[in-house]
């Protein structure tokens, strides 16, 4: 097995680093950073490149994803409040 690194979110300063894997078998990469930004990118197809990282709305300090029975990524998380967030595909 080769291990292979996907470009960490920007700005540096990686906090967190969660995986999940999408209904059609690619993976999904999520983070987040000091400044409590959410970053989201995925395999463009099984086991191949990566999109670039986007960013979603919103701020959090710890986040997790499991992949729902019907095959969609759902991703909770928890703010700097201590409120819990929740996002899934659409």
């Amino acid at each position: 097995m080769r291990l292979r690194h996907p470009e960490h979110p920007q700005p540096a300063q990686r906090r967190q680093r969660i995986v999940a894997r999408n209904a059609d078998g690619r993976l999904a990469l999520f983070g987040t950073n000091s400044a409590d930004n959410i970053w989201h990118r995925a395999q463009t197809s099984i086991g191949g490149a990566w999109n670039a990282w986007t960013q979603f709305d919103g701020a959090l300090r710890s986040i997790a994803a499991e992949t729902n029975a019907d095959g969609r990524i759902e991703v909770f998380g928890v703010n700097a409040a201590g409120q819990i967030w929740h996002r899934s595909q659409v």
